[in-house]
């Protein structure tokens, strides 16, 4: 395994050659590309500047991360960009797309959403990507409709494609109560990509609100919450998981660089 970012965090105040060279400064062996920050369409100069310096930092691409909630409400215009995406994937040479699911369409259910639209978005975009030799991650972000395991299940029904799986991302299912140790190994083979993000938790506010109320938990970078980083990197390298752990930083409580490079060290306590 090997640690990485989402560059998300980084849009808004560097570009993607930047967010490139700020990986290669500090030794991250990885970065999860936005497409939101290096774009859907080709760029030649562009691109050619960034795959220099991903080259000459020992920095690769471990995803081109396409994020859009609202894939299932436009199917056909989601599609599109899907398969532009995996475009990307291939310029720059990952063999990973990471996508959301997409939110519930208006007045369904998650699994209804998920019966009546996914395979309409996702059964193309497999195919494409499939051909291409890449993998899609959909991240198991809780507001999606891949909530929760019964859900997850349901998606891999629908789209049936062998290359369709999933981000792994604990910090979602821990404040959920669901067991992200047990959804290692029942996910093994379907899980292509990581987000290394932690879930703090304020046991007093809970006890007052409910599980149900706000305020009782938040996402931090790794080592700062509730998540076992020894036992989650243990089982995923018992499941033969060798990618990358992607630090998502979420933690308004730490800067975006300073936040990078403490999830960096300490994650490096799991990942020789």
């Amino acid at each position: 395994m090997f640690i990485g970012f989402l560059t998300a965090c980084m849009r808004k105040n560097k570009s993607a050659e930047e967010a490139v060279k700020f990986a290669a400064d500090n030794k991250f062996a990885a970065v999860e590309m936005a497409s939101s920050h290096i774009g859907l369409d080709p760029d030649a100069k562009k691109d050619d500047a960034i795959k220099k310096l991903m080259k000459s930092g020992n920095v690769k691409f471990s995803s081109i991360a396409h994020y859009d909630g609202g894939v299932l409400k436009e199917p056909a215009k989601a599609v599109e960009s899907l398969k532009k995406a995996v475009d990307r994937c291939v310029t720059f040479g990952t063999d990973v797309l990471c996508v959301l699911a997409g939110l519930p369409l208006d007045g369904k259910s998650k699994e209804d959403s998920i019966k009546e639209k996914l395979a309409e978005v996702y059964k193309p975009v497999c195919k494409y990507a499939a051909d291409k030799g890449i993998k899609v991650a959909m991240e198991n972000w809780f507001a999606t409709v891949i909530q929760d395991f019964s859900l997850w299940d349901l998606a891999l029904e629908v789209v049936g494609a062998d290359n369709f799986g999933f981000n792994f991302d604990p910090s979602h299912l821990l404040w959920q109560g669901i067991d992200y140790i047990g959804g290692v190994r029942k996910y093994a083979q379907r899980i292509y990509h990581t987000h290394a993000k932690d879930t703090s938790i304020d046991d007093e506010i809970r006890r007052k609100v409910g599980y149900l109320g706000k305020g009782w938990w938040r996402y931090t970078i790794p080592g700062r919450g509730r998540v076992d980083w020894g036992e989650f990197v243990s089982a995923l390298g018992k499941a033969g998981y060798k990618g990358v752990l992607s630090i998502e930083h979420e933690d308004g409580s730490v800067g975006v660089e300073e936040g990078l490079i403490l999830g960096k060290k300490y994650l490096e306590n799991f990942v020789v």
